[in-house]
């Protein structure tokens, strides 16, 4: 065990609330999340906690809420796209490959904002990655099949 490091832990989800037929249900433990390269800056990387559920409260027949769920941590392990030759990818700067491949304003904003200045630079990310930098689920499955789009292309140069 290093002790120089320090450990990461999820969330814990809050108690639910009293109830008179039936207490509410707790919260979740939200999970940490992490990217591949990160995992050995902590000791220890914990799941979260759920919550507690709610009491009934003044009811004999009443029954407590259920407790929340703890997530397991979620750790990035995969590059956006397994599997791509990098040294074949050809080089175009993000703006011109948002332009050309019809990707959302929005997302071109978020990825220069995180200082992706070449196209071949996504593919070295994980889901996670783009997930922690602001992109929505919708816009990464776009980005993706806008990836496959310009490497299918560059092939066939």
């Amino acid at each position: 065990m290093n002790s120089h490091r320090p450990n990461l832990n999820g969330g814990k989800g809050g108690k639910g609330g009293n109830g008179g037929r039936k207490g509410g249900n707790g919260g979740i433990g939200e999970r940490p999340q992490l990217a591949r390269d990160d995992i050995n800056l902590f000791n220890e990387i914990n799941g979260g906690i759920g919550g507690t559920g709610g009491d009934a409260v003044g009811r004999n027949d009443g029954e407590g809420g259920d407790g929340g769920a703890g997530q397991g941590p979620k750790i990035s392990t995969e590059p956006l796209l397994p599997g791509v030759d990098f040294l074949n990818v050809p080089d175009m700067g993000i703006d011109d490959f948002c332009k050309t491949y019809g990707v959302r304003d929005r997302s071109r904003t978020l990825l220069k904002g995180k200082g992706f200045d070449m196209a071949a630079d996504i593919l070295e990310v994980s889901e996670h990655d783009l997930e922690t930098f602001g992109l929505q689920a919708g816009e990464i499955m776009e980005l993706k099949r806008t990836l496959r789009k310009f490497l299918a292309k560059s092939k066939r140069r």
